[in-house]
């Protein structure tokens, strides 16, 4: 789980700018995993009653990752965060699927075998996530998040946390689950329905964006059409004076009498 969660939030450090140099980077990088790992390893067999308390420390550690890398605002270093932290969720616990499919009872085994199917879980999932995100940052305009949509997006997080780790925390509810196997299925689909709402959301958010933007190019478009039809008949009526003034002046010079020429200057002139 420390990998996943480390993995995820090195994948959305690769979509934005950063703050600092890449050796530097490397070394926040380096030391949030190995903080993450002893600070889950350490924590692995607290109560029930600390779980949540510990859980919550550790997202707090890859906050603070993304936010010492990420040069962008703390609103959009929570909405990736969060991203990350339900991405990593999913990841660990397919990784578990894979190896009670294949071998029954892997989680206890320790052989290369459980190695070799981490490295293809979680890289066929980092692959996924970064095609996607890819597309998004190429297709889209990155917007900034509000606080409104932040808030959205803590609560369809909050929401798959709580239902794919029900069956830990309680049994005998409708929603959880007795059997091991059971119990971690419930969690792998619960946290990859929350990844599609959450990025349904996300491209709904960009959409609604991209509405709002293009309406404000066409507002702006139409202002400097209207300025451009107000310039242009300027330009017509004052062409249109200048061609009368040339006619009038014209024949002032061809004009002999001086009394008339005086009041042909006074009309001229009102």
């Amino acid at each position: 789980t420390a990998i996943a969660e480390w993995l995820c939030c090195m994948l959305f450090c690769f979509f934005y700018r950063r703050k600092v140099k890449p050796v530097v980077f490397t070394g926040i990088a380096a030391a949030a995993l190995l903080l993450q790992t002893g600070w889950l390893m350490l924590t692995g067999e607290v109560p029930t009653l600390l779980w949540i308390p510990c859980m919550v420390i550790a997202i707090l550690i890859m906050l603070l990752f993304l936010w010492l890398i990420m040069d962008i605002t703390w609103k959009m270093v929570a909405y990736c965060c969060m991203k990350a932290f339900l991405a990593a969720e999913f990841m660990a616990s397919l990784e578990w699927q894979g190896l009670e499919y294949f071998v029954h009872g892997g989680r206890e085994e320790r052989g290369i075998f459980n190695v070799l199917v981490l490295i293809f879980v979680y890289g066929a999932v980092a692959l996924v996530l970064f095609i996607v995100e890819s597309r998004m940052k190429r297709d889209e305009v990155e917007l900034e998040i509000s606080v409104r949509e932040l808030s959205s997006t803590l609560l369809i997080v909050l929401s798959a946390f709580m239902l794919s780790n029900l069956s830990f925390v309680y049994r005998n509810t409708p929603f959880s689950g007795t059997i091991a196997s059971d119990i971690f299925t419930i969690r792998t689909l619960v946290d990859f329905g929350g990844l599609a709402i959450l990025y349904a959301y996300q491209s709904l958010r960009y959409e609604v964006g991209a509405e709002k933007e293009l309406s404000k190019i066409q507002s702006m478009l139409t202002a400097q059409y209207d300025s451009y039809r107000n310039y242009q008949e300027v330009t017509d009526l004052i062409n249109m004076k200048y061609h009368d003034l040339k006619h009038q002046i014209a024949g002032l010079r061809a004009e002999q009498d001086p009394e008339k020429r005086s009041q042909w200057i006074d009309q001229m002139e009102g």
